[in-house]
Formats: C-alpha cells, sequence, structure tokens
C-alpha cells in the first residue's frame, strides 16, 4: 500500500463541509472530473476527497467517469466500485455525479465491427449497430437510431441510477456525428429514414455527392444536418427514459465541442431539448473543445466558442440551467498546466459567458504526485470568490460589443464550419467582439463569408443595423441590396473597411494607428460599449445589462510582460462607482471621469474586472 502523502487530512475530512448538496433547480459552479477509474486506487482516491475537503471551495461535486458500451454486468461492477467514496464525498460536501464516456464512439477506424478482443470486451452488438460512412464501410462508432443502441443507452442509464444514483449524468461530447471530419451516418436505417423524412429517394451515393459537392447552396444539405441533430436527440432521449424510471428528477447534460462545426446539427438544441424532457427539467452544457496548453491566443479563441455557445443556449428558449467550462488539462503526459494558468483560462471562459466550470486534474491511471493537486486544491479555493463574483455578473448580463453577421443560409452552404478567423483577430487586438446571438447586438461587420451565407430576410435583418462591410464584399453587398443598399452606404449606417490590410494575418499585428483608426470606424457604425486605448494587446469583455449598460468589464493581459495602466473608456456604465477586482487582491475603487476609467497595471497573462455599481 501506498503511504499517504496527505494522512493528517485524511483525519480531518469528516469534520470539513463546505459546499451544499445540489437539489432541484441548483446547479454546481465548481465540479471536478476525476480521470482514470479511481476505484483501481482506492487509497488515493481518499486523499483525493481530503484535499478538496481541506481546501473549502475547492470543489462542489465530482464526476466519476465511464464509458457506455461494455457488457452490462461489466458497467455494473464499476458503478457498485465507487460508491465507496459516497460517504466521504457526502461528509466532505462533495456531490456525487457521473459522465458517461464513449457514447457513440471516440474514433472513425473504418474496419469490420465487433472482431477479436474487442467482441468480448463489448456488449454483443451486431454488425447493424455501426455505422456506415460516406463511403459505404463500416464505423467504430454507434449510430445513434440504431434499436440495440438505444435499447442498450437505456438500460445502461436505468442501471447507473439504481447502482450509483448519481445526482447528474453527463453524456460525453462523442455525442456527435462523425469526430474529425464531417461525415454522418449512411446506413439503411439512416439512408431510409431521411428520405422518408424529406420526401427525397436518394441513394448514398447520390446524397454524399450533394452534401460535399455540387450546388454552393443546397436543401439537402440543411435538411441532412437537421436529421443529424434529431438523431443526437433520439438517442438522448433514450438516456431520459432510462433515467425517468429510476429518478424523473435526474439532471441530464451534455459536453459539446466546436459550436461553429455544424455536421452535427447547427446548434444542440434538439438534443438538449430530449435531455430535458422537453421542458420538464433543467438541462445544462458544458463547452469544451481545444487549449490543450497554456497560451493567451488559444484561450482568446475558445472564449470565442464559448461565447457563441453561451450566448445562443440563453436565447434558445430550452431550460438550459448551467453553462459550464470544460479545461482541457486531461491531455497531460508529462508537464501540467500550472493551478494559475487554469484559474486565469476559467477566468476568461466565465467573462466569455459560462457561469460554472468543470476542471481536469488528478489522472490515477498516471501515478501523479497528489502534491499537484494539493496545489490545484489550494489555488481553486483562493481564486473561487473573484470566479464566483464574475459568473453572477454573466447570469444577468450578455456580452457586448460588435459581431460577425452570420447569414440565415449557415445550413445549405458547402462549408461544414461556421468559424472566421477573423473573430479571433479582432479579439485579440482589443476590439470588443461578441456574437451574433447577443441580444444586444446592433452592429455587425460583414465578411467574404457572411456574403456566402447571406439568405432571404437577412437584408431586412442588415438594413436595421450599423454594419462595417468588408472591403471585398461591399460590391456584392450592394448589388443585393440595391437602392436600399446604396442609401445605407451613402447614410454612412454602412461603412466600407479593409480588414486584410490591417490584420495582415500571420505577419504581424496592426500599428497603433491603424487600430485606432478601424476602431473609429467602429464607433461610427456603433459606438463600441467600450474602447481600450492602450498599444498592448487585451482582450476586453464587456458585459451588458438588460439596458445595454455595462455592468463590467473583464481585461486579460495577452502578453508575458507587465501592462502600463491603460485608458478604457465606457460609453454607458450601469453605476457611478468603479470598483477593480483581482483575485486574492483587495478591491480598488477607480475614479470614473468623463466616461473613462485608468485599468491598472496588470501582470503578465494575468485578468482582472471593472464592476460598475451604484451607492
Amino acid at each position: 500500500m501506498l503511504k499517504p502523502l496527505f494522512a493528517t487530512v485524511v483525519l480531518t475530512v469528516t469534520a470539513v463541509v463546505f459546499a451544499a448538496q445540489p437539489g432541484e433547480g441548483v446547479w454546481p459552479f465548481m465540479t471536478i472530473r476525476q480521470t482514470g477509474w479511481p476505484a483501481r486506487v482506492p487509497e488515493q482516491m481518499e486523499e483525493v476527497i481530503a484535499i478538496n475537503a481541506h481546501h473549502p471551495g475547492s470543489c462542489d461535486e465530482y464526476w466519476f467517469a465511464h464509458g457506455a458500451g461494455p457488457r452490462m454486468e461489466l458497467c455494473e461492477k464499476e458503478f457498485l466500485a465507487v460508491n465507496r467514496f459516497r460517504p466521504l464525498c457526502e461528509r466532505a460536501g462533495i456531490a456525487v455525479g457521473f459522465q458517461q464516456g464513449v457514447t457513440l464512439g471516440h474514433g472513425s477506424i473504418y474496419s469490420p465491427a465487433g472482431g477479436g478482443q474487442e467482441k468480448e470486451q463489448l456488449h454483443p452488438f451486431t454488425d447493424e449497430a455501426w455505422q456506415v460512412g460516406r463511403d459505404g464501410q463500416r464505423v467504430l462508432m454507434f449510430c445513434p437510431r440504431s434499436p440495440e443502441v438505444l435499447e442498450y443507452e437505456e438500460r445502461y442509464v436505468e442501471l447507473l441510477c439504481r447502482t450509483m444514483n448519481p445526482v447528474s449524468l453527463w453524456l460525453d461530447d462523442d455525442l456527435r456525428m462523425g469526430m474529425s471530419k464531417p461525415d454522418g451516418c449512411f446506413c439503411e436505417r439512416c439512408l431510409a429514414a431521411f428520405n422518408a423524412k424529406n420526401g427525397l429517394k436518394l441513394t448514398r451515393e447520390e446524397l454524399v455527392a450533394r452534401l460535399y459537392g455540387g450546388e454552393a447552396k443546397d436543401d439537402v444539405r440543411r435538411a441532412w444536418r437537421a436529421f443529424c441533430a434529431e438523431s443526437l436527440a433520439i438517442y438522448g432521449a433514450a438516456a431520459r427514459r432510462g433515467a425517468d424510471r429510476v429518478n424523473p428528477k435526474l439532471r441530464i447534460a451534455y459536453q459539446s465541442v466546436r459550436p461553429y462545426d455544424t455536421h452535427s446539427g447547427v446548434d444542440n438544441f434538439p438534443l438538449l431539448d430530449a435531455l430535458a424532457g422537453h421542458g420538464r427539467t433543467e438541462t445544462a452544457i458544458r463547452v469544451g473543445d481545444g487549449c490543450y496548453f497554456e497560451s493567451a491566443d488559444e484561450m482568446v479563441r475558445k472564449a470565442m466558442f464559448v461565447a457563441y455557445e453561451a450566448e445562443r443556449c440563453r436565447a434558445s428558449g430550452v431550460r438550459v440551467a448551467s453553462i459550464s467550462y470544460e479545461q482541457e488539462c486531461y491531455t497531460r503526459e508529462v508537464l501540467h498546466k500550472s493551478p494559475e494558468a487554469i484559474m486565469i483560462e476559467s477566468a476568461i471562459a466565465i467573462a466569455a459567458g459560462c457561469d460554472a466550470l468543470t476542471e481536469y486534474w488528478w489522472d490515477a491511471g498516471r501515478n501523479e504526485p497528489l502534491s499537484y493537486y494539493d496545489e490545484f486544491a489550494q489555488t481553486v479555493s483562493e481564486w473561487r470568490p473573484y470566479l464566483e463574483r464574475l459568473a453572477k455578473t454573466v447570469k444577468t448580463t450578455t456580452l457586448g460589443g460588435t459581431a460577425r453577421f452570420v447569414g440565415s443560409d449557415c445550413d445549405r452552404i458547402l462549408r461544414w464550419n461556421l468559424e472566421d478567423e477573423l473573430d479571433v483577430e479582432l479579439a485579440r487586438i482589443g476590439v470588443p467582439v461578441t456574437v451574433q446571438p447577443a441580444r444586444n447586438n446592433h452592429t455587425f461587420y460583414f465578411t467574404n463569408q457572411s456574403l456566402e451565407e447571406l439568405g432571404d430576410g437577412d437584408l431586412e435583418r442588415l438594413l436595421s443595423a450599423k454594419v462595417v462591410v468588408q472591403v471585398e464584399a461591399a460590391d456584392q453587398l450592394k448589388a443585393a441590396g440595391g437602392e436600399r443598399a446604396a442609401k445605407a452606404f451613402d447614410e454612412g449606417r454602412w461603412i466600407v473597411f479593409d480588414f486584410k490590410k490591417v490584420m495582415r494575418r500571420g505577419v504581424t499585428m496592426p500599428t497603433t494607428s491603424e487600430r485606432n483608426a478601424m476602431l473609429d470606424v467602429f464607433d461610427r457604425a456603433g459606438p463600441l460599449p467600450v474602447r481600450m486605448e492602450r498599444t498592448h494587446r487585451f482582450r476586453v469583455f464587456p458585459r451588458l445589462d438588460s439596458e445595454n449598460r455595462v455592468a463590467a468589464v473583464t481585461v486579460f493581459n495577452l502578453s508575458i510582460g507587465r501592462s502600463f495602466p491603460a485608458r478604457l473608456i465606457v460609453r454607458q456604465p450601469a453605476g457611478t462607482v468603479a470598483v477593480w477586482a483581482r483575485p486574492g487582491e483587495p478591491d480598488r475603487t477607480l475614479e470614473l471621469k468623463d466616461g473613462a476609467v485608468e485599468i491598472p497595471s496588470l501582470p503578465g497573462s494575468q485578468i482582472g474586472t471593472v464592476f460598475f455599481i451604484s451607492r
């Protein structure tokens, strides 16, 4: 037996309670997924629980994880094994949740299904349970419409609830159609269902040809995206049925990936609605994918994904009660992200739109020193007051700024990803960038990609908005809009600007004068809710209340070096007092004068928030 590293902490675990068990309608703020099955090293897992108990606020809920696919008797054995930790978790105030991995499968390996050793380890699915790729070959991913797969999922979740009784169930992000490329399932069952639903008689070859080639816009692509989203919802409904047999109030939620990918549907709403029992319960979403290493630029990029998912979920009408952030550090092999780097990235995600956090840390399978986990838990505890304060503001605000216009034909086009690099490039130089679903947004920038996606009715929306138009798209937009578009340009509501000339992607950053000229253009169209006047690189996250007033602004210093104080213009602050908040530091009151505040010096790669309050 390993000698406990934190024996003195283990002895005090029963005396420490720091988080209330979540009840109905209450979702945890801080969840930790314990990667690697902890029942295989129970003594170490007990020390992990003790460490969290020793650092109040470091964890509200654990996810114990296990993949679907093995025979039920093996699943039951794993579910029961983790119950040994429940008393310790409950005494430490940590709720016991669960993450189902390997929902449809985590890979796209073309191979005959069910052969060799895998056959002995898996539930005895027939070949008909597996997806068929666009080339007609079987793929080692489950078909979400397979009766075998749906029956298995229903039984799996029912067994989980009867044996382990978790407070939550999160379905893994491999619940998508294809992994690394825009595939779907082209089995005979799916093909027949798609044709019947849409009144078509397409063969697999004909469907593939229209999805991935042919016309620039095709209604079949729109129908296929909707069909794939429905397929995932059918799988989610099976999970809901399994839970309802035992615990109808079980919170079931989904871990998403890049929201700009559209091969599984243009959004996750059908799946989320199914998980919520069509409005009977609440659901949640965890935004993930990417930023595996400590990189300021990648944090900014991932924050755009967060903003897009968060804003559209809150506007969807589905009961999405919690939007959590997935911290990608489970991939470590040698060196971890530092605990503070994890907290900085988490703060950025919250400023972008998340209101909860899901972190990976200890991995039973890699024999990691528990001293790392202790440092992590200590850092979470220290940062939590700041993170919770920011999250409370996020719940009642929307991300402000200018947004790229996404056309209503985005689901008919040939591309299967809606990301535009300009979004991230603008954000990296301090332009307050938001996303189209944001409720406060009335200012857009219109790119070549926007032109490609332009659909019926979009011009009417554009004509009532202020728009900065990429010079290459201006003539075609003017032609499409006729006299009214020409009038919009003449009146200055639509302004032409050459983003490519200024951004020079991959070469250098804009000069200060070029950046200011671009901000001037946005201000004429907007104006922008905030404007940072500094030559250093900052990412700014203004949060706007229901009256479009600036409730808070989070500032992230993208340089590895200390920034000098910077002037931040705030067009419509929500309060008369500006309070500067940083984790682990006392609040500072800033002078709000002539519609501006001076942001204090920030250390390299650090973050802070100005809250505007009334006293």
